[in-house]
């Protein structure tokens, strides 16, 4: 009887001892059969996108820029934030989000001057209501660092050229007419530029076709962004947000 206890014994320790091991083995390995967590970066626009940063100007790095690309890639919508290179706390002097200034078209994207400290930003402020791309309204602003003020500031009146070609862009839209859209033009607006249909017909309430036609609000908008970009060729410092106050 004594052999048989001691024999029971043993197979129980055994047990125990492979227990021990089995446990030890699944502490071990578990983890590897686990998926890896990821950590979530804080986005402070709101939108998943994709993160660029850039010194400027090349030629003498004052400024980092920091660019978003807001997901899908086919919306062409960039958000910014600068810093001064010195400043350790990172606050921004130039800020802008998605949409930001009027870009409320397909496009927003921004280029860093290599020479100067000069931020150009680009896109659409969306269209005058047909579905092509020559109904775009595209839109330009600048701006230079002002050391007085610790920020950029909008300085379009120096870019007199490039005004001037945005301009002929919308004079051509303007000449063009209701001959940018489909369908039946409506009795009287045809062969008329914007400009001579709006003098003519200023209460409307829709412009050049009954089946695709222009809503007030944008004929009225397209022609307040031909007036702004007259000003800004003749020396007026206006941007993309002053557009909606220029009066026709």
């Amino acid at each position: 009887m004594g052999k048989i206890k001691k024999h029971h014994l043993f197979i129980v320790f055994l047990c125990f001892l492979l227990g021990v091991i089995v446990a030890g083995l699944i502490i071990y390995f578990l983890p590897l059969f686990k998926k890896p967590v990821i950590t979530q970066t804080v986005n402070v626009f709101g939108a998943p996108r994709s993160q660029a940063q850039q010194n400027f100007p090349v030629s003498n790095p004052q400024f980092t820029a920091v660019i978003g690309n807001i997901k899908p890639a086919s919306l062409h919508q960039q958000s910014i934030s600068v810093y001064q290179l010195k400043d350790v706390k990172k606050i921004p002097v130039f800020e802008r989000s998605f949409y930001s200034d009027g870009f409320r078209g397909n496009g927003l994207t921004y280029t860093l001057s290599s020479s100067l400290a000069e931020i150009t930003q680009s896109g659409s402020l969306g269209s005058i209501g047909c579905a092509t791309q020559n109904c775009i309204l595209p839109w330009r602003n600048f701006y230079t660092w002002n050391n007085n003020q610790h920020t950029f500031v909008l300085d379009n009146a120096s870019h007199k050229s490039d005004f001037q070609q945005l301009l002929s862009i919308y004079q051509s839209l303007d000449q063009k007419g209701c001959n940018l859209m489909k369908g039946t033009i409506i009795a009287g607006q045809d062969g008329l530029s914007f400009t001579e249909i709006y003098k003519k017909y200023p209460t409307e309430n829709y412009y050049c076709s009954q089946s695709q036609g222009i809503l007030p609000a944008n004929f009225v908008f397209f022609l307040q962004t031909e007036k702004t970009l007259n000003e800004i060729v003749k020396g007026e410092n206006i941007g993309s947000e002053d557009i909606r106050d220029t009066t026709l």
